[in-house]
């Protein structure tokens, strides 16, 4: 059940993008890890990005630009450096320009997290982002939330927000 990649090379609606039957597998950096994608997402940044109505404090897009900041996975292998993981760990990866809807990725040991088996990839792709967010928010950029803290969630009926009531509740 292989399939390529979509990609585009030039701006404009969902008709730019282009199917490709590549199956390369990249060779990893030292603290990358290569994964074999099993589901990836499609965001609104990928649309604006396609667009070219992305803000320019941003990174460039580059071209020719595999969307797909986000995929669930398999690791098939890895760099040298890499110490957190190893072939045949289930992963979710995610980064601005990761490239997730082709068959393999190459992406930095940082940008990646083990996940468990279940629920089903696709499942994982829609819901690790918001998640992993809410939890940077609630436990790394300040002081981590402890039992019986107080907290406060502004925006709570957006998608971070209501992973952020969860994850604190």
């Amino acid at each position: 059940n292989d399939h390529g990649q979509v990609e585009y090379s030039v701006f404009g609606g969902a008709t730019v993008m282009k199917f490709f039957v590549r199956l390369e597998i990249p060779r990893p950096e030292p603290y990358e890890i290569i994964v074999r994608v099993e589901a990836s997402t499609v965001s609104m940044d990928d649309c604006y990005k396609r667009r070219n109505i992305w803000p320019v404090w941003k990174e460039p897009v580059p071209s020719p630009n595999i969307p797909g900041g986000d995929c669930i996975g398999r690791v098939v292998g890895y760099g040298e450096n890499v110490r957190f993981f190893r072939v045949g760990d289930r992963v979710a990866c995610f980064h601005q320009f990761l490239g997730g809807n082709a068959r393999y990725v190459a992406v930095e040991e940082d940008a990646a997290i083990k996940v468990p088996e279940e629920p089903d990839a696709a499942s994982l792709a829609a819901l690790v982002r918001v998640y992993a967010a809410a939890h940077q928010a609630l436990y790394r950029c300040g002081p981590p939330v402890r039992r019986g803290d107080r907290v406060v969630v502004v925006g709570g009926s957006t998608p971070v927000g209501t992973a952020a009531v969860q994850l604190a509740a």
